[in-house]
């Protein structure tokens, strides 16, 4: 077998955090659409209000409830895992 360069280490590498960003990005993807709906009433309750807003405590509000209820449940919803396998060829030549 002939010895491996640090050039197939990094293509190695580059295709792992690929695949995982793909898979991680369907996760992303769902939890910015909650986001985006708990910024959405924390922007009517402020101008119902007539309150100072802050956005990016809002939005770092918004990002924590969404990760706490898509990972945990918290919401009282099931949120199935997103089955995955891998693609290509995974033999070294």
């Amino acid at each position: 077998m002939a010895r491996l360069t640090d050039h197939d280490v990094r293509d190695a590498e580059h295709a792992l955090r690929s695949e995982i960003a793909l898979l991680v990005g369907r996760y992303v993807r769902r939890m910015n659409e909650m986001g985006k709906a708990y910024i959405q009433e924390a922007l009517e309750e402020a101008s119902k209000n007539e309150e100072d807003v802050n956005g990016t405590a809002i939005g770092r509000t918004a990002a924590e409830r969404a990760a706490k209820d898509y990972f945990s449940g918290l919401a009282g919803a099931e949120h199935p895992a997103i089955e995955s396998t891998p693609t290509g060829d995974v033999f070294v030549h």
